[in-house]
C-alpha cells in the first residue's frame, strides 16, 4: 500500500485535478445554468401573448357594447366575443376602472396559473385604454411588442 506524503503534494489547477471529464461536466453545467432562464422565457412568452390577445378582444367587444348601451358591460358573457377563455389564465371579473363607474371605464385582470417556475403567478390587466402596466404584475421580460398599443400613425399605415 502506497502512502501519500503530504510534503510532496503539489497544488494543481482545477481542470488537472478533476480530469478532462470533470472539466467537460463543469462546462456543461455552467452552460445549462446560463441557458435555462432564456429557455423558460421562450416557453412562457406565447402564454403571456395569449392573455394579451384575449384582453384585446375584450377591449374591442367592450367598445362595441359601449357604443350601443352607453356603458361598458358588467360581465364578459354579455360581450359578443367568439374567442374562448385563455388556457393558462383565470379570468377575473369586469370591474369599473379609474372613474369608478362602468359608464366610462372598466378593468379586467387575468391571473396566470400553473407551473411558472421563473415568473410565478403573474397578472395581466387591461382597461378601456388597453394594457395597464401599473396594475399588471407580469415580468417586463415577457412583455412583447404586442403589449404596446399601436399609435394612430401605425394604425393608419396598415
Amino acid at each position: 500500500m502506497t502512502r501519500l506524503n503530504p510534503t510532496r503534494l503539489q497544488l494543481t489547477p482545477l481542470a488537472v485535478r478533476v480530469g478532462k471529464r470533470g472539466a467537460v461536466t463543469l462546462l456543461i453545467v455552467v452552460a445549462a445554468m446560463l441557458a435555462v432562464p432564456s429557455w423558460l422565457k421562450w416557453r412562457e412568452q406565447p402564454k403571456a401573448s395569449e392573455s394579451h390577445r384575449y384582453l384585446a378582444c375584450v377591449q374591442v367587444a367592450q367598445e362595441r357594447y359601449h357604443a350601443t348601451h352607453s356603458q361598458y358591460a358588467k360581465d364578459v358573457c354579455d360581450l359578443d366575443m367568439l374567442r374562448p377563455e385563455p388556457t393558462f389564465f383565470a379570468v377575473g371579473e369586469l370591474t369599473p376602472g379609474s372613474s369608478g363607474n362602468l359608464a366610462d371605464s372598466w378593468s379586467l385582470t387575468l391571473t396566470r396559473f400553473g407551473n411558472t417556475f421563473l415568473f410565478g403567478s403573474y397578472t395581466v390587466t387591461f382597461n378601456e385604454n388597453g394594457f395597464d402596466a401599473l396594475s399588471s404584475t407580469i415580468d417586463k421580460n415577457l412583455i412583447g411588442a404586442d403589449f404596446v398599443a399601436p399609435t394612430f400613425t401605425e394604425l393608419a399605415s396598415r
